[in-house]
């Protein structure tokens, strides 16, 4: 284990549910009046769906939300427990 302040933690993952995990290059994305991306609140209004359609629709939203363009590099992975 490398140290640091790192810590384990544990929490339910149940079936059906998706886990999103990105960097900060997707929550700190501006619109043009220079407000951060909210990713947790826009997730909350897209329907359940799969994770290569949730991943495109949360890059198509970013996009739409910052006009096309990051000034920052961003990654995303969603995993799905399905059983």
């Amino acid at each position: 284990m490398v140290p640091g302040p790192y810590r384990r933690e544990h929490f339910a993952f149940a079936p059906g549910t998706s886990l999103v995990l990105y960097t900060d290059g997707v929550t700190e994305a501006r619109d043009a009046t220079g407000r951060f991306y909210p990713l947790a609140e826009r997730l909350a209004t897209f329907p359940d769906l799969a994770p290569d359609p949730l991943l495109d629709r949360i890059v198509a939203d970013l996009r739409a939300y910052t006009g096309g363009a990051l000034s920052d590099d961003a990654a995303l992975l969603v995993v799905r427990r399905e059983r």
